[in-house]
Order: C-alpha cells, then structure tokens, then sequence
C-alpha cells in the first residue's frame, strides 16, 4: 500500500486513475481506499478508480471516490499502466469538459505467490497476460504455461532444499558446540557394621590398625578472676588488709630470694609485709638492655583497720634494701586495691555468703574454659564427651566487706583434653572395612562412642567405637569420563555394563538428537547413588 500512495504523491498530475485488478490487494480492504483519497485530497489531487470488479467499485464509490471502467486503449502499442498520462484528442477532451485536467493511469499489481521467488521476468508475464486480457488477444499456448509452472516448482524446492541444510547445519553445530551428556548410575550396596575397643593415647604416633590404635594429643589451658558478691552478715573484727603484688627484678640476672615477713612500703608510708618466702627470678638482657622478671606474691597490711584498704599502686619498694643498690633494683607494684583491714563493727561474709560465691565463681570458670578451648582448639580434632575436664585450683574469699558492702572471691582453674584427629578415625575404620572388601567404598557412616574413660595424666583414652555403615564399589568419576567421551551411544552403553556391581544406569543427551557423546568430558556430567 505504502508503494501506491507514494505513486500518487510523486505525480505531476492532479486528476489520476487507478486501474484495480480482481486479485488486487486492495480487495477485501476498504481502509485502504480511505487512505489513498486522504492522502490524496491532501496533496490536492483527485484519484478515480478503474476495475472491472464490481465489489472494488463498491468499495471506492463508499470511500467518496470515482469508480468506474475505462475501455481498453493503447498508448504507443501498450496498455496505459504506471503512471503515464493518457493521450487525447481535442474531441474527447471538449467532450469532457474545459476545466477537466490530465489524468494519470496506476495499475495497481496483485499478490506474488512464494515470496522473494517471484522473478521480474514472471512479473513481466504477468503483466503481459493482463494486457492481453484487456485488448482481446489470445492467452499464451500450454507449452508456455508448463514452463512457467515447471519453472516456479524447480525454484520452491531449490527453497524448500536452502531450508534444510540450513537446518541441519544449525543442528550440527549446536550437537559439536553445546551439546552436553548426564549419565546417573546406580551401584549395588552393601551394609557393614562394626563393634570394636579403640585407643587413643599420646604416646601413639601412628594408627595401628592391627591393634586399634589411634594417636592423641593432650589439650592445656587456665584460668583465673575476681568476682564481687554482696555480704549480708556483720561482726566486731580486727582485720588487717590483704592485696596481691607483682615483685619485679630489674638489678642483675641472678635470682633473688625474699623471706616471708619482707615488708613493703605504700608511696604514703604503710607498710605490707610478704606472706611467704618467694624468689624472683634473674632479669635477662637483649642489646645491652635489662629486661625486668617478675613474681605475683601475697602481702597483708602490717596493722588491722580500713585505712590500709588502698591502692591500685604503681610502685612499692623494700626498706629493707634502702643503702643499697638492690633498692633501685627491686620493687613491686599493687594492680588491685587492697581489701579485708576494719577494726569494730563491719560487714562480712557469712559461710553460706562465701558457700554460693565459691559455686558461682567455679561455674563461671568451668562454662569460660570450655567454651573458649571448643572455639579455639585445632580444626579437626575430635573431643569426646567425657574427655575434657576443669579442676578449680583455687577458690580465696575476702573476709570484709568494702566501702559498698560487697566481698571479693578469686578464683584459678585449669582445662586438660585428650582428643584425636577425624582423619585418623576415618582411616582406621575404612581400613577395618578394607579387610574384607578391599574394592568397596563408604557411601553412608554413621559412627557411635560408648564407654568412654580417660586418664588425663597419662594422656589415654579408651572407648568402645560402633559403626553402621553402606559400601558400594569404588568408582573413578574422571577415569570413566575419559573412557566415554567422544564415543557413539551403544559405546557408551557398553561401556557402562562393564562396570562391576552396576545395579542401573541411565544415558541422557541433550539435543535429542545427538547419537554420541560429547569430546569434551566437562560436558559429561556423571551423577551416582
């Protein structure tokens, strides 16, 4: 349609005459007819249609256009077609009116069977034949006809051939380029339990499986911490005070000895004196520079009474040492306040006070100690129930109450396990399995401890090991790969029947229409249970 509208428009003249053919393309589309006599008026221009057709007539005549039958005529030996102006003589001209003006003459072409194959030389014929048709001559012998139609069958199948190589060249390639294979199989199982005594120890560098012997290592941590509770008893006391000092060396690298009873003074002049007897170990020199040792010891106010309740201290010395140059040498430092010095009526802890602190302070080390060896101990290691343990070392209660009624408690621990190594376990019961079907594999295991016992101090461990387990033969994913790709289906086939212990299998390829599988074996994928 675009085709004739343009036709119209490029037209010098301002009256034109459309000759319609029956097998137009404008039969049976009267929108069409409205759009030619828009387009039209709005260049200006009168169209009138020409057809022997009565429903195109119809057609034009409901659009507001002119419609009739122009009698055939020749213009220079050819049927007025395209746009031409018609010729006419001055009679005919008079005859139709003075102010009537040329006219222009479109033959509008009907429809081309088979596309893109109608050749211009059919065109041409066709044209021919309507122009025949028209001035009465007689249509073109069968033998023409024959070749024309022979002619337009040899082209549609030469198409119709274009088609399906081009097919089957795609199919090709997508079969080469993308094309992918799933093989699931399924292998005969097998149960297989196992009850046996297993022992790990520390002294065992390898698994013996002969023995059932399993390596282990021993697991080490400690703890301390102060904790506040709240005292609900009071007394008439004469408490002297009591804080924990760290004694540093800084004189020579030899060890010094301090005898209990040593005393300590405060920057303000109270004197501490040591619990006991220590010895601070020798300083250590890198680079020509001292590097100070040190002890952690007990001091009690020399006096009873709150006033000693002091500190943190950031440096206590010895008087004993004044005159020397050990005085320099040696001191000690107070990192928490001294606690415990009241004279009269104080606040204390009773037993049952000191009883629930004492609880609460080792549960707290306990909980603290395992939870922190489970979340930093060696990946895979496994702990058995019953293989760790936390001893309280020491559990000391202020015996006063402080400025804000409450007592202190410090407690120590200490963390010990016997663990041993999954990869050891699995080792042995895959060994143990081994012994009887040296060419099976594990596809499901499921392992139980019973009976746990552990001697901590020797580093052993002894339980009874329980094992329910499915085996099925051993299989090479990437082996059987390399020994069916690029292989025709019954190949394959073949291929897979020889595998021992099959039970089914499945080959899927995608195109359907592949009869091979792919070269590539990551185009192979191999799914078994």
């Amino acid at each position: 349609m675009p085709h004739i509208v343009e036709k119209i428009l490029e037209s010098g003249e301002n009256e034109i005459t459309l000759s319609v053919s029956r097998n137009s393309i404008l039969k049976g589309s009267f929108s069409d007819f409205e759009l030619i006599k828009r387009e039209a008026e709005a260049a200006g221009k009168k169209v009138m249609i020409d057809s022997r057709d009565a429903e195109i007539s119809e057609m034009a005549e409901r659009a507001n256009m002119s419609a009739g039958r122009t009698p055939a005529k020749k213009v220079e030996g050819r049927l007025i077609s395209d746009i031409v102006p018609v010729k006419r003589s001055a009679a005919e001209k008079e005859e139709e009116g003075r102010e009537e003006k040329p006219s222009r003459h479109i033959k509008i072409e009907t429809k081309k069977p088979f596309g893109s194959f109608w050749s211009k030389a059919e065109e041409e014929s066709e044209e021919k034949k309507q122009f025949a048709a028209e001035i009465g001559e007689p249509p073109p012998p069968e033998s023409h006809k024959k070749k024309v139609h022979h002619h337009r069958r040899r082209k549609f199948f030469i198409y119709i051939a274009g088609i399906l190589v081009f097919g089957i060249a795609i199919c090709w390639a997508t079969g080469v380029f993308w094309g992918r294979a799933e093989i699931s199989l399924n292998f005969k199982k097998v149960p297989w339990k196992y009850q046996g005594i297993v022992i790990a120890s520390k002294t065992f560098l390898q698994v013996d499986v002969s023995k059932n012997y399993l390596p282990a290592e021993i697991f080490k941590q400690q703890k301390n911490t102060s904790r506040i509770f709240p005292v609900s008893g009071t007394s008439d006391v004469s408490q002297k005070a009591s804080a924990r000092i760290i004694i540093y060396n800084v004189y020579n690298s030899s060890n010094q000895r301090l005898v209990a009873t040593t005393r300590f003074a405060a920057p303000d002049g109270k004197i501490f004196r040591l619990d006991s007897s220590v010895t601070v170990p020798g300083a250590s020199s890198k680079d020509g520079k001292i590097i100070p040792s040190s002890i952690v010891a007990s001091i009690t106010a020399d006096k009873p009474g709150a006033e000693y309740n002091i500190g943190p201290l950031d440096k206590m010395t010895i008087p004993g040492f004044k005159g020397t140059p050990r005085y320099q040498g040696f001191y000690a430092t107070m990192p928490q306040p001294a606690s415990g010095g009241a004279v009269g009526q104080t606040k204390i802890p009773t037993d049952q006070d000191i009883i629930s602190a004492k609880e609460k302070t080792s549960q707290g080390l306990t909980d603290t100690l395992q939870s922190g060896f489970l979340n930093s101990r060696p990946r895979g290691f496994n702990i058995l129930d019953g293989a760790s343990v936390v001893t309280i070392t020491k559990l000391v209660p202020g015996k006063t109450a402080n400025a804000d009624g409450n007592f202190s408690i410090f407690g120590e621990a200490s963390f010990r396990a016997v663990g041993f190594r999954d990869e050891d376990l699995k080792l042995l019961i895959s060994s143990l399995m081994q012994k009887d079907y040296p060419d099976m594999n594990f596809t499901d295991l499921k392992i139980d401890y019973k009976n746990i016992k552990t001697d901590f101090t020797a580093g052993q461990m002894t339980f009874l090991l329980v094992v329910d387990g499915v085996i099925e033969p051993k299989f090479s994913k990437n082996e059987l790969k390399s020994k069916i790709a690029g292989k025709s289906l019954d190949e394959a086939r073949r291929t897979l029947l020889g595998l021992p212990d099959l039970a089914s299998a499945k080959i899927s390829l995608w195109p359907f229409w592949l009869t091979g599988l792919p070269k590539n074996t990551g185009r192979i994928n191999i799914i078994w249970n």
